[in-house]
This record gives structure tokens, sequence and C-alpha cells, in this order.
């Protein structure tokens, strides 16, 4: 596995310098952004992990920022699109989305489904529980982008000669990931009808661990994932895997697979990525929320509020202390908090990777 993390906000992947797999349609560049992890709550606080109160202004702010952007040929929401399903969200998130100048697709997330509270969660002041969307429900609220009329909730599309796969990784009533045999069996059957094309995929949760020093919660990952690597690592075609859900950014090399982890909108540093697909390398730059005009202090203020928030995820506090402890690292509170901080900031860059 090829590994390497960097503060830098700005990596080049060079995926070839021989025969591309590209076909003449595709021999030009195509920009695209991944929005991982918006979480739009309009009932929310701002606390912790995520900037729900302020996710729906942030939001607003990402879409009037891509909308400057030149030559950007489509946009990727990588799951996670709002709270907890909750169908007022869904609206919200779907109305601010329709103000992208260009065409945007939709991956389902662990949190684009209804909650289904405990007992215990009912008790007076605990919180609120409003009523959410099926996934089918989300999926047909956004059909045409990527989603159809088949009623499956995981998509395939072509865009300039390039196919894009979006797939469904969400388990009812966890926020763990999985692919079931059904879904499986589609990609191998999809990977194989698109063999001349360079493919991306996109998925919510990871296949691939990140700073497994810290023993993050396997609810990040795909429970399957070893097989469904598998079915990727044997299509050629297949470029990269782009997902979210650990809400920072990160990069991993396996098998010739090149994986992406995105940063989430709503928690700090308030990011997206940007890549470019050439028809030898793909570029990834990861862009800070900001206005799109001389009006900054608004996204800063959200965005340093965020970064101080982020220290009152106590589970997340408490991983960093253990895992520092573990490696016989300094885990004072101030040691902890620059390395949470460290972990949310960093990027991910590679050196020249061939082609497979």
């Amino acid at each position: 596995m090829i590994r390497k993390r960097t503060l830098s906000l700005f990596c080049v992947l060079i995926l070839s310098t021989g025969r591309t797999g590209f076909s003449s349609e595709a021999q030009k560049t195509i920009k695209f952004a991944v929005l991982g992890d918006v979480h739009v709550g309009l009932r929310g606080e701002d606390h912790g992990f995520k900037m729900t109160g302020s996710s729906e202004r942030i939001f607003e702010i990402a879409v009037e920022q891509l909308n400057k952007m030149p030559d950007l040929s489509f946009v990727v929401f990588d799951g996670d699109l709002v709270v907890d399903g909750e169908s007022f969200n869904l609206a919200r998130f779907k109305e601010i989305a329709d103000r992208l100048h260009c065409p945007y697709y939709v991956v389902l997330g662990n949190h684009d489904q209804p909650v289904i509270p405990s007992a215990d969660a009912w008790g007076p002041g605990v919180r609120a529980f409003y009523p959410g969307e099926t996934k089918a429900g989300v999926a047909a609220m956004f059909r045409g982008h990527g989603f159809s009329s088949d009623g499956r909730t995981w998509w395939s599309a072509d865009f300039a000669g390039i196919h894009l796969v979006g797939l469904d990784s969400v388990q009812i009533k966890t926020w763990g990931g999985v692919l079931p045999w059904q879904e499986l069996d589609w990609l191998k059957k999809d990977l194989t009808a698109s063999r001349a094309k360079p493919t991306l995929v996109f998925l919510h949760h990871n296949l691939v661990e990140s700073y497994p020093e810290y023993k993050l919660w396997p609810e990040f990952l795909v429970s399957n994932r070893a097989e469904v690597k598998a079915v990727l690592a044997s299509f050629p075609q297949v470029k990269a895997v782009i997902s979210a859900h650990y809400h920072f950014s990160d990069y991993h090399t396996e098998s010739g697979v090149h994986y992406f982890t995105t940063s989430s909108v709503n928690t700090y540093p308030c990011r997206f990525s940007v890549f470019e697909m050439m028809p030898a390398s793909l570029r990834l730059r990861v862009h800070d929320i900001v206005q799109p005009d001389e009006r900054h202090d608004e996204a800063d203020s959200i965005r340093w509020r965020a970064k101080e928030e982020l220290l009152k995820a106590e589970d997340w506090v408490r991983s960093i202390t253990q895992g520092q402890k573990e490696m016989g690292k300094p885990s004072d509170a101030d040691s902890v908090k620059a390395r949470l901080w460290e972990m949310f900031d960093a990027n991910s860059e590679s050196p020249a990777l061939p082609l497979r």
C-alpha cells in the first residue's frame, strides 16, 4: 500500500504515461467536484463534530463558490445530505443543490434514512425526532441525478467518455456500511459492460481504513470491503474510488486502485474537493469554503467556530487520547487538540502512479 500525507492543499496523481483506456470522447480534461457529509439541518445547533446550525448557510456558500469555477463538468454529493433523512431537510438540500450551474449526482449516506429511536430516546428533553424518508424515497426525490426509475438505490451513468458508478453502502438502523450480494452482482455486470470506459466509483462508506493507530470506529468502513475491493481490482478500467463518512481527507492506493476520502462541508475545516481527470492523470485540489467575492467574514467565522467545536466531540477526543498513550506519544489536552486539528487539516499527495 502506498500512503503519504501532507498539509498541502494540492496533489497531482499521474495515473499513466502510456495507454490510458480513454475513448476519443474523453480526450480532454474533466473537472468535477465532490462534496461529502453536507448534513443540512434546519433545526439544529453548532456543536461538536457537526456544525448543524450553520449547515444550510455553509452549503449555500459552497454552491456559490462552485458556480464561480470555470469548466466545472459535474458535482457529486457523496452521502449524508441531511441530519437524519428528514423530509424538510431533504427538500431544502435539493433547493440549494438545484442552484448549481452544472449537473449533479447523489449518493446515499447513513444519515439519509429515518432514525428509528429506542424507547429511552423518547425521554423529555432528549431530542426531537422528525419523520424521515426511506432510502427509496430519497432516490426517488433525486431521480435524474444518478438514480433512475428502476427502483434501485445505486446507479451508473456515463459522462464525456467516463463511466460513473454510485453505490449504496447504507445499512438500515445503523451507521455502518455493507454492499449486499444483489448490489455486488449488479456491480460486476455493470463493470463488465463498461470495460472500455475509465471508471470512477462513489460511495459513502470507506473501503480502506484511515489512521488505524487510533482504532477509529469500524462503522466508518464497509464490512465486506475485502470482497468489494477484490471486485474493483479485477476491472482495470476502475481508476479511483471516492468516499466520505470520516469527515476528513485521506488517500490510499491498493492493487492499483486509488481510494480517496473527502472532507465534510460542515465539519472543520469546511471543505470540498475538485478533481481534474485527464487522459493520463487525475488531479485533486481541496478547497476551503469561502465567499467567491470580497465577503469572507461569514464563511471564515463558521470555519473557526467549527475548529473549536471539534474539540467538543468527546468520542473523538477519547480515541485520539488513547491512541497517543498506546503509541507512547504525548496525550495531554494540548497535544491531543493539536493532533485532532492536524488530522482534519491534513490532505493527501501521491507520487506518480502508473495505470494498471
